[in-house]
Parts: C-alpha cells; sequence; structure tokens
C-alpha cells in the first residue's frame, strides 16, 4: 500500500522556493499541515482524498 507521503511529493520544496521568490505559500502551507495531520493520524495510505477529513474535524 502506499502512503500518502510516498504517493505525494513532499510541498516543502514548494514552500521554500514560494518563500524565496516573495510568492504567498499561504494555500500551499495550508494544504501541507492538512496532510501532515492525516499522515499523522495513520490515514497515510488513504490517499489525498482524505485531507477533507481534516477539514470536517478540525483540531
Amino acid at each position: 500500500m502506499f502512503c500518502l507521503r510516498d504517493r505525494f511529493s513532499d510541498l516543502g520544496d514548494l514552500l521554500t522556493a514560494s518563500s524565496d521568490q516573495g510568492i504567498s505559500s499561504e494555500a500551499v502551507a495550508m494544504v501541507q499541515r492538512l496532510i501532515r495531520r492525516q499522515i499523522d493520524a495513520g490515514h497515510g495510505g488513504e490517499g489525498f482524498a482524505r485531507i477533507f477529513e481534516s477539514i470536517r474535524q478540525p483540531g
């Protein structure tokens, strides 16, 4: 089974590049936090759509 972190690129490089270029990375940082919350909760193998659970149940 693939993990979310294996199926999707880490957004850290994009966040760094955006910051270096003076581009707002607010939205990307939010998505990165949602992905991380699901991986930390043990749902990494369930795919990107799982981030909606973080939206439904914030905290």
